[in-house]
């Protein structure tokens, strides 16, 4: 990749003068060198991996460039998706035809050949859009890997759920209880309470509130399990709240606790949303979402499409709903004219 001979050989001594020593019942062992590479919790690890898998990227996107390897093409002149990669997880994705099949398993080879890494092809899963299962489990088991379909958990998230009905919502109301179990409310004073809920249980649902409007029963019963644990109680026993509500939630200044309506919350990450997409103009993500939802017709503050009912359609419904005081979100935002790139002076509508 490029990288200067020094450069490397920094890198190649912090690897090398490594050493350890093991706690034996509570005292260290006299100390050895690590023979087997980076040790586990090495801070330039994490650096190191996305330098390798920056290699595995680059595979692709040379098979892509020569015609090897054929991505996802999107519409309206939109990106050529093959690859996604966060963290230790990566996503291929292309047409459904023999030559991508063939040239993916020629790349992970080169790849491990290249790196000494492997991928766990057991664990990694297959999937096919608009094909039955029988083809699918089929073309799985030649590649190696497990087939899956609709619905399926990725990076902690449901991907192809509903999530406006509330069942969807129980990964969230487990962790939330599973939680609340281990800690014993009535041994801990107001400030202890306190701390775990602000760091803890309120940061558990943040996840999901980025992406989906969760619905009101849910709110309430996530709300309901903080207030129990607040006030002494538990899952089973309820306790009397002294104070509301609407009193505990506001901000210290106004006599509250500071704690937050995940309501409130859940609107702020949606809206955060929007936001980025005004500014982040030339990200991937939007690029993405200007090729599937954008209208060559007319301006549109967030564009969006009623018939592809995927997450951003529902988020941009759902966001449009919300209100800043008297006016709605989606009314305080307008176009800029320029030099009409954007809006169209006969087709898009003027206020004075």
């Amino acid at each position: 990749m490029n990288f200067p001979e020094r450069w490397c050989k920094c890198i190649k001594g912090v690897l090398e003068s490594a050493r350890s020593s093991v706690l034996v019942n509570g005292s260290p062992t006299s100390e050895f060198s690590c023979e087997k590479g980076m040790r586990q919790g090495d801070p330039i690890s994490s650096f190191m991996f996305i330098i390798v898998m920056e290699a595995l990227s680059g595979l692709i996107r040379k098979a892509c460039d020569v015609g090897s390897f054929s991505g996802i093409r999107l519409p309206n002149g939109g990106p050529i998706l093959s690859h996604l990669l966060y963290a230790d997880d990566a996503m291929v994705m292309g047409e459904w035809s023999e030559n991508n099949f063939v040239t993916l398993k020629r790349l992970l080879q080169v790849f491990h050949l290249c790196s000494v890494l492997q991928i766990d092809i057991h664990k990694s899963t297959f999937f096919g859009v608009g094909k039955n299962i029988d083809e699918i489990s089929g073309k799985a088991v030649s590649m190696g890997c497990r087939s899956g379909v609709t619905l399926f958990s990725y990076l902690g998230i449901l991907v192809g759920a509903n999530m406006n009905r509330i069942s969807n919502w129980d990964p969230v109301l487990k962790v939330f209880k599973t939680r609340l179990s281990k800690w014993k409310s009535n041994v801990l004073s107001i400030g202890g309470k306190l701390t775990l809920i602000k760091s803890v249980l309120e940061s558990l649902p943040s996840y999901y509130f980025s992406l989906f409007m969760a619905p009101v029963a849910v709110i309430n019963s996530l709300e309901s399990l903080i207030k129990k644990f607040l006030w002494g109680g538990n899952m089973d026993v309820n306790k009397v709240y002294w104070v509301g509500w609407d009193v505990v939630s506001t901000s210290k200044k106004q006599g509250g606790l500071g704690l937050s309506k995940f309501g409130e919350s859940n609107n702020a990450l949606l809206l955060k949303w929007l936001w980025r997409y005004r500014k982040e103009g030339n990200s991937m993500w939007r690029r993405v979402i200007d090729a599937i939802h954008g209208s060559t017709r007319r301006w549109e503050t967030y564009p969006h499409k009623s018939r592809f009912s995927g997450t951003w359609t529902k988020l941009v419904n759902s966001v449009c709903r919300i209100k800043v005081g008297d006016t709605y979100d989606v009314n305080m935002i307008r176009g800029q004219v320029g030099n009409g790139a954007n809006i169209k002076f006969w087709i898009d509508p003027w206020l004075k």
